[in-house]
């Protein structure tokens, strides 16, 4: 099977096997800027060796979505997300509105990705994405329906100043671990740890005092269906941060 595709300004890329090129003909005559592309993304270390249907119109980027793309890509590495990125190739994935879904869900806590790394439906329009949030705000325990990484439903209390100082160690202390690991797997499971925070929090009456930071962390990830790589990252990775009874050290008990 023919899988290359040649652009208009020469540039010749592989296509992946499961593409069908004659669905793509039309976008042949439309993309002058498909080298400029490329290096854009080869220059930051993306895996562009067989390009998927869904990102071949992203090489007949017009000069404005060529000026922006820059900066989306910058993005995108500060925030250590390349590898999810990379996983779902396709125009609506770089684009402003797109990314600033992103950010909006991991400012939130809310899981933006599947267990394979791909974008989950919700995350991939604006209006999903704004029912998607509202449903997260209203859910009982902060959860969202169908998400398989949400902890089942628990009646949530209103976390007190105490309880919010530990939510808010346990999530410096996630981000810390995520900026000098550049993981997609491991994005996940902190984004679903930190999804579950106030429900745990809320339902720990306040254990956390004797057993620590690293309970709280375990108890997030309780009904997170888990992988033995994702256990094995967790254990080596993420808990490894959180000592047995870390609180119960730092106050001298």
């Amino acid at each position: 099977m023919n899988n290359k595709f040649k652009c208009t300004d020469g540039t010749i890329i592989t296509l992946a096997l499961d593409v069908d090129l004659n669905k793509f003909l039309a976008n042949k005559n439309m993309t002058p800027n498909a080298g400029k592309v490329m290096d854009l993304f080869l220059n930051r270390g993306y895996e562009m060796s067989a390009i998927p249907g869904s990102f071949i119109k992203m090489l007949s980027a017009s000069e404005k979505e060529l000026s922006e793309l820059p900066n989306i890509l910058d993005e995108i590495d500060k925030l250590n997300l390349k590898e999810i990125f990379n996983a779902n190739l396709e125009v609506r994935s770089f684009t402003p509105s797109f990314l600033n879904r992103v950010k909006e869900a991991m400012e939130k806590g809310i899981p933006f990705v599947n267990p394979d790394n791909t974008f989950i439906k919700e995350i991939k329009t604006a209006e999903d994405f704004k029912s998607f949030t509202v449903e997260a705000k209203e859910a009982p325990n902060n959860s969202v329906v169908d998400n398989p990484s949400i902890v089942e439903p628990h009646e949530v209390k209103q976390l007190d100043v105490e309880d919010l100082n530990v939510k808010s160690n346990i999530i410096s202390r996630l981000g810390e671990i995520n900026s000098l690991n550049s993981d997609s797997t491991l994005t996940f499971i902190i984004s679903s740890i930190i999804a579950n925070l106030d429900s745990v929090l809320s339902n720990d009456n306040k254990a956390y005092r004797i057993l620590g930071e690293r309970h709280i962390v375990e108890s997030a990830l309780q009904g997170v269906a888990l992988t033995p790589e994702m256990q094995n990252m967790i254990n080596n990775t993420i808990l490894a941060a959180f000592p047995e009874n870390n609180m119960n050290m730092e106050r001298g008990i």
